[in-house]
């Protein structure tokens, strides 16, 4: 029975990969061009913005969505990897991490260690003794990977409906950072053809 197909066998995870780097790279250019605010000029007045103001804002509705969703994809992509089935039908970003292999969740966070700058005392010896509470006092965290995850869990759901609650923390470098770990992770465990 053709309807009957594995749902998992129409999902590509290498082009869900490609797909993630691909909006990786348009937050890039984003952030490159980036127009600066005019505060002299009110530019949270949508009803009298200058095209820069709505340009500024624009940008900063797009580039949370854009690396939230990117990250949700990787993480999916390593599911469907993983799993050899369709992705969990969610948004929050910790909860796909948490669905992944435990082996898969401890590398991710090994390498995540290594280019966080929250995380550069964590896994030295006088570290290892202490609580996590006290290794966060100190500037260490154990689990880099996931508290980006979790304090952007949410953010896709959260940036796309910005109009209905307005105060939004959203960190650009942290989030890309875990990205592009995950990124490079598949990509080495399962290398593919490049575009």
């Amino acid at each position: 029975m053709a309807g009957k197909q594995n749902y998992g066998e129409r999902w590509d995870a290498d082009s869900m990969i490609k797909n993630a780097k691909a909006l990786q790279r348009v937050v890039k250019e984003l952030e490159k061009n980036k127009p600066k605010p005019s505060p002299s000029d009110g530019w949270g007045k949508w009803d009298r913005g200058t095209e820069d103001q709505l340009l500024f804002m624009g940008r900063l509705l797009a580039v949370p969505n854009l690396l939230s969703l990117a990250t949700e994809i990787a993480l999916k992509a390593w599911q469907c990897r993983e799993q050899l089935k369709a992705p969990e039908r969610t948004h929050d970003l910790l909860r796909l991490f948490h669905s992944l292999e435990q082996d898969t969740q401890e590398m991710l966070e090994a390498r995540m260690r290594k280019v966080s700058p929250d995380s550069v005392w964590a896994d030295a010896l006088r570290m290892q003794n202490l609580s996590p509470l006290e290794q966060e006092i100190l500037g260490g965290k154990m689990h880099p990977l996931r508290d980006v995850l979790r304090s952007h869990s949410d953010a896709y759901e959260h940036w796309r409906y910005l109009y209905e609650r307005p105060s939004a923390h959203f960190e650009t470098a942290e989030i890309d950072r875990a990205l592009t770990v995950i990124i490079d992770a598949y990509e080495k465990r399962w290398p593919m053809s490049r575009f």
